[in-house]
C-alpha cells in the first residue's frame, strides 16, 4: 500500500510540473495575441495573383496568400534599416525593398538600403546602395527578371520640379550603377532589359520611353483622339504589357469641362499606339484613379464618386455602390486589378481630433471578387507602437506653423476641404517665371481672396532662370556674367512683384525665388542675381526670400551685401525643426527667417481631396491677408 501511494504522489507531481511548464510556455503567446493593434497606415500595395499580394507602410511590409483574410509580417530586418520607401515583387517569391538608412538619416551623406528575397519574404539579404546626392527618396523600383532592375531617386527640389537620379543593376541588386539623369523622377516600368517607360512630371503630363536600358529617353508620342480637340490637360499612366509586344496605356484627358479616359493599345512593344476606346468620367478632373489589366479590361474610380466604371472584356458597366462604404473625408488613392473580377482598392483620409492639431492620415484596403460590385474590408493590423502618425503644428513666433507646397494650386472648394480638415495653415503658390512647371488655371486674384477668407496664409514663389550650374538640366539659365546676372535679378524682381500685385498681393508682402541646387562654379553669378533680387524687392516695398539648398545659402546668399530676408531650405530629413539643416549653420537667419521643406512629394487625403505635396514647417515670413 505504501509503495502504491508513493507512486501515485510521484505521478501527481510529474503531471503538476508538466501542467505548469505548459502554462508557462503558453503565456507569452497569449500575451502577444492580446497586444494592442492598430490599422496599418498603408502607402503602397500590389495584388500579385488572385490570392497573393502585399501592402507596405513606412515601417511594415505585410503579405497575404488568402486574399487578405490573414496577413504575415515580412518586413526586412536589420539594424540601421529605416523607413520603407519603395517595394517591388517580380512574382510571389522574388522581391526587393528600398529603405532609408536610419544610421545616416541626419548626416551629410545619406544612403539607401536595398533588401532582396527569393522566398516571399521569409528571409532577406540587405545591401547599401549609395545615391549620387544626399537626401534622395526612392520613388520607384522595378525589375524585369532576377538580375536587371532600376531605382528612380527623387532629389530634393521644390514641387515645381521633378528632378531625380536613376540607378541600375544587372546582378540582382548586389551592385548599382548611376545612369544619366532621367527627364523626370517618377514611376518606371520596364518590359525588357532595354525597353522601359517613365511617366509623370510635376503636372503628370509627361511620358518617356527608353530603348537602351535608361541611358537615353525620348518623349512618347500618341495619336490624338477622334474629336481632334486639343486637351486642356493630360495625365499619363504607365503602360501595362501582357507580353513583350502587346500592351495598353491609359491617359486621362480633360477638355471642354469634361474628362475622358483614352485607352491606347500596341502590338509592337510600344513602337506605335492606336486608340482602343474612350471612357467619359464626368467633370473636368485629372484625379481619376485607373487600373488597367489590358486594352479591354480596366477600372476607373473618378473623383466625383459617381461609381466605379468597369470595362470587363470590352463590356462597360458602372457600380454606383462602390463608394458607399467610403466616408466623405476619404478618397480612393489606388486601384490594382489582377483580372476582370479580382482587385484591391486603397482608400485614404485624414482626421483631426482638435482644430488643426492631433491630425493623422488613415488608410483602408478593400478587396473585390466580382469586378467592384461588392467589396470587403481587408485592412491589415499591426502591433501598435509608442510612436504614431499624429501631426501637430509647432507653436512658432510668426504663427506660420506647418504648411505644404504643390505644383498646381487646388480649387477653392478643395482648399476649403483642406483648411477644415488638415493641420496645415499655409500653402505655396507658383505665381510665374520662365521655369514654372505647372499651369495655374485656378490662380487668380479671386482665388487668393477666397483662400485668405478661408484662413490660409501663402508663400508666393517665383521660378525664373536658374544658376548656370543648376541641378535642373532642362531649365532656362541666368547669365554667367555677373553684370548681366544682376540685371536679370532686378528684372525678375519686377516681374514677380507685378504678378503678386495682379493676384492682390500688394506690397508689403514677401516673395520667394525658387533657386534649385547648383554647383560652386555658379557662385558668382548666383550671388549677383540674388543680391539684385533682394535690392529691387526692397525698393518695391517687399521682403525677399529664396528657396533652395542649405549649402548654397550658407556659402553664397549669406555673404552678399544684401542677403535674403528669409530662406526656405529643401532638406528632406523628416524633422520639422527649422534648425539642424544640412549645410546651413544654425547661426544664419535666426530671427524668424526660416522655412524648412522636410518631406518630399507624397500623397495625402483630407476631406476627401487628395493632393501630392511637399511638407514644410516654418519660423519665417509668409503672405497674409
Amino acid at each position: 500500500m505504501t509503495g502504491t501511494v508513493c507512486r501515485f504522489v510521484w505521478r501527481l507531481l510529474v503531471v503538476s510540473y508538466a501542467a505548469v511548464f505548459i502554462l508557462l510556455a503558453v503565456l507569452p503567446i497569449q500575451a502577444q495575441s492580446t497586444a494592442t493593434t492598430e490599422a496599418l497606415q498603408m502607402q503602397s500595395m500590389h495584388l500579385l495573383t488572385a490570392n497573393t499580394g502585399w501592402v507596405a507602410g513606412k515601417n511594415h511590409l505585410l503579405r497575404t496568400t488568402d486574399t487578405g483574410q490573414h496577413w504575415t509580417e515580412i518586413t526586412p530586418p536589420g539594424k540601421g534599416t529605416g523607413s520603407i520607401q519603395s517595394v517591388f515583387f517580380l512574382d510571389t517569391l522574388r522581391g526587393w525593398v528600398v529603405s532609408s538608412s536610419s544610421e545616416t538619416k541626419n548626416q551629410s551623406a545619406g544612403s539607401l538600403i536595398v533588401s532582396s528575397t527569393s522566398n516571399g519574404g521569409l528571409t532577406w539579404t540587405s545591401r547599401t546602395a549609395v545615391p549620387e546626392e544626399e537626401g534622395s527618396t526612392a520613388i520607384s523600383i522595378d525589375f524585369v527578371d532576377a538580375r536587371n532592375g532600376w531605382i528612380v531617386l527623387r532629389l530634393p527640389s521644390s514641387s515645381n520640379f521633378s528632378r531625380g537620379a536613376l540607378l541600375a543593376t544587372s546582378d540582382g541588386g548586389v551592385t548599382w550603377n548611376s545612369l544619366p539623369q532621367p527627364p523626370i523622377s517618377d514611376a518606371i516600368r520596364f518590359i525588357s532589359p532595354s525597353t522601359g517607360w517613365i511617366a509623370g512630371g510635376v503636372a503628370g503630363d509627361q511620358l518617356y520611353v527608353t530603348r537602351d536600358g535608361g541611358y537615353h529617353w525620348q518623349q512618347q508620342s500618341l495619336p490624338p483622339d477622334a474629336s481632334g480637340e486639343k486637351a486642356s490637360a493630360q495625365t499619363y499612366q504607365l503602360p501595362v504589357f501582357n507580353n513583350s509586344r502587346d500592351g495598353a496605356l491609359a491617359v486621362i484627358s480633360s477638355k471642354a469641362g469634361e474628362s475622358v479616359i483614352v485607352v491606347y493599345n500596341t502590338h509592337d512593344g510600344g513602337m506605335t499606339w492606336s486608340i482602343r476606346r474612350t471612357l467619359p468620367v464626368g467633370e473636368d478632373t485629372s484625379k481619376a484613379v485607373v487600373s488597367v489589366v489590358n486594352a479591354d479590361t480596366l477600372f476607373v474610380a473618378p473623383a466625383n464618386r459617381i461609381g466605379l466604371t468597369a470595362v470587363a472584356q470590352g463590356e462597360q458597366s458602372v457600380h454606383e455602390q462602390f463608394f458607399s462604404r467610403l466616408l466623405p473625408s476619404e478618397a480612393v488613392t489606388r486601384l490594382d486589378f489582377k483580372n476582370d473580377h479580382q482587385g484591391w482598392a486603397l482608400v485614404a483620409g485624414g482626421t483631426c481630433d482638435n482644430w488643426k492639431s492631433q491630425c493623422r492620415q488613415e488608410s483602408k484596403l478593400f478587396a473585390t471578387s466580382d469586378g467592384g460590385q461588392t467589396t470587403t474590408d481587408i485592412t491589415p493590423s499591426v502591433a501598435s507602437t509608442s510612436t504614431s502618425s499624429v501631426v501637430t503644428p509647432d507653436a512658432v513666433a510668426n504663427s506660420t506653423g506647418k504648411g505644404f507646397d504643390k505644383c498646381s494650386a487646388g480649387t477653392v472648394s478643395q482648399m476649403q476641404a483642406w483648411w477644415t480638415n488638415t493641420p496645415w495653415s499655409y500653402a505655396n503658390i507658383y505665381m510665374g517665371g520662365s521655369n514654372r512647371g505647372c499651369s495655374q488655371p485656378t490662380l487668380t486674384s479671386g482665388w487668393v481672396s477666397s483662400i485668405f477668407a478661408q484662413g490660409w496664409q501663402l508663400i508666393p514663389t517665383w521660378v525664373g532662370p536658374q544658376a548656370p550650374g543648376s541641378s535642373c538640366t532642362s531649365c532656362g539659365l541666368m547669365s554667367s556674367n555677373t553684370t548681366t546676372a544682376a540685371q536679370q535679378g532686378t528684372s525678375e524682381a519686377n516681374s514677380a512683384a507685378s504678378a503678386a500685385s495682379a493676384l492682390g498681393l500688394n506690397a508689403p508682402t514677401v516673395i520667394y525665388y525658387d533657386m534649385e541646387r547648383y554647383d560652386p562654379t555658379s557662385s558668382a553669378a548666383a550671388q549677383a542675381f540674388v543680391n539684385a533680387w533682394v535690392v529691387r524687392l526692397h525698393q518695391l516695398g517687399d521682403k525677399a526670400g529664396v528657396y533652395g539648398s542649405g549649402a548654397n545659402a550658407a556659402s553664397d546668399w549669406a555673404t552678399i551685401a544684401n542677403p535674403p530676408d528669409a530662406v526656405w531650405i529643401a532638406n528632406w530629413n523628416g524633422s520639422t525643426s527649422v534648425y539642424g539643416l544640412s549645410g546651413l549653420p544654425d547661426s544664419y537667419w535666426v530671427n524668424h527667417q526660416r522655412i524648412h521643406q522636410y518631406e518630399g512629394g507624397h500623397n495625402e487625403t483630407w476631406g476627401g481631396v487628395t493632393f501630392n505635396i511637399d511638407s514644410d514647417s516654418a519660423d519665417g515670413p509668409v503672405a497674409d491677408n
